[in-house]
């Protein structure tokens, strides 16, 4: 949604001045008068009446003609003023969240009973998580959220079709310049967005039509200022100073509005409010646009676009020289391309990579386990006589007394030693008494 719809309607719910609903008087002659009631007493009310399409004026009633008044509710006129207002397809900027909010929750705050109410609490809810999600980087695009890492990527890209999908919403409401305006910011910054050839086109299609609207312009300015003429030759008095003055006023405030805008540095001035001056300009300027347009190559960068698309698709298979093909077709064709450049960065990058060995990993092998070598027997005569070994260590000597091998022997010594004296002394006592 343009900025400048936004920042209209929620200027009007803050002025409460939408002219969709007005008073009503009604006359006892069947008559009615509608307009602003500005004011009321016991004897007379004085309404803010449209006296032509920019020309205001306040008309005062007296009580004992009017039958009836139907006057307008607050909240109904302050609705009407934010009731078309909703989330679209695409995100707002957070300035435009912040107004939109500050309506709508003024609108809850103001009318709380209101009928209203509830539908304008789901608007201020809606707005109000879109906006979050602005804040932390994300942006929405033909209804789909954008994450921060995608946007700073895409960012040409996705700010060309937001702007291209602002630039055709303005111009299906018939706001011309508005559109030709978004179109000066696509070209200021993001003429290498994928959607600018189409943009191109819907700019020369938006400028022929603003031709047409410049010359019926012109024209009921001719025949306003033809009628107001009429009227002041025709009014004579009070009324024809009023009306002089009503007159100056107008044309005071209108040279003022042109002035500002001027001022602000807006290429494109709009058609309402204008002047002879800013139409004439206008116009010229259209023409200049219309040849300037008409120049430009957007068949070619059509082509370029195509190209782009299939070096993308050669890029991501790996075919590194069929993406260089294309690339070289869709840069020639359109030097502005911005998807083309980031693809031929990709480009040199996968060429860098392919061209740089990389590291083989070995492949591990089974170690055999050795078999021993026998060691051979050394030969006597070869064998170097061994090196004189360290003496012992002399362990500490246990008396032989003590020694129970010593002991043992002993005692079978003695054992055997009592044995044989007692067999000797037998034998000797046969041999001295010999059996009889």
């Amino acid at each position: 949604m343009p900025a400048r719809i936004i920042n209209s309607t929620v200027s009007a719910f803050f002025c409460l001045c939408a002219a969709i609903h007005a008073d009503t008087v009604i006359l006892k002659s069947g008559d009615k008068v509608e307009g602003k009631i500005l004011s009321e007493t016991d004897a007379e009310v004085t309404l803010n009446v449209q006296v032509t399409a920019t020309i205001k004026d306040e008309r005062v009633i007296k009580r004992d003609e009017i039958a009836s008044i139907e006057k307008v509710q607050p909240d109904e006129e302050a609705w009407a003023a934010l009731a078309a207002v909703a989330p679209g397809s695409e995100s707002l900027n957070p300035d435009e969240y912040e107004r939109t909010i500050a309506a709508f929750g003024g609108f809850v705050t103001t009318f709380p009973k209101s009928k209203h109410a509830a539908a304008a609490q789901q608007r201020l809810d809606q707005f109000t998580a879109e906006a979050k999600r602005v804040e932390v980087g994300e942006v929405k695009i033909e209804g789909k959220w954008l994450t921060k890492e995608q946007m700073q990527e895409e960012r040409v890209q996705i700010a060309g079709r937001i702007l291209f999908n602002r630039m055709k919403l303005a111009s299906s409401a018939g706001q011309l310049t508005d559109a030709m305006t978004i179109f000066a910011q696509m070209e200021k910054g993001f003429s290498g967005a994928a959607t600018y050839p189409e943009a191109v086109e819907l700019g020369r299609r938006i400028l022929s039509s603003l031709r047409i609207a410049l010359e019926q312009r012109q024209a009921q300015m001719k025949r306003r200022s033809e009628d107001e003429n009429k009227r002041l030759a025709t009014s004579k008095g009070q009324e024809h100073a009023q009306l002089d003055a009503l007159i100056k006023k107008e044309r005071a405030a209108t040279e003022a509005a042109v002035s500002a805008i001027e001022k602000s540095g807006v290429k494109w001035l709009p058609l309402q409010p204008a002047n002879e001056k800013s139409l004439a300009s206008l116009a010229s300027f259209v023409t200049s646009e219309t040849t300037r347009l008409n120049g430009l190559p957007t068949e070619k960068m059509h082509e370029s676009a195509l190209a782009t698309q299939k070096a993308a698709a050669s890029l991501a298979s790996g075919s590194l020289d069929a993406a260089e093909r294309a690339l070289k077709d869709a840069t020639t064709a359109w030097s502005a391309n911005e998807f083309a450049k980031r693809l031929t960065g990709r480009l040199a990058d996968a060429r860098k990579a392919a061209a740089t060995p990389k590291p083989e990993t070995p492949v591990p092998v089974a170690t055999p386990t050795p078999t021993p070598t026998p060691t051979p027997t050394p030969k006597p005569a070869a064998t170097p006589a061994p090196a004189p070994a360290a003496p012992p260590v002399a362990a500490e000597e246990t008396p032989f007394y003590k020694n129970p091998i010593i002991l043992i022997v002993l005692a079978a010594l003695v054992a055997f030693g009592a044995i044989a004296g007692k067999m000797l002394a037998k034998k000797r006592a046969n041999a001295e008494n010999p059996p009889e």
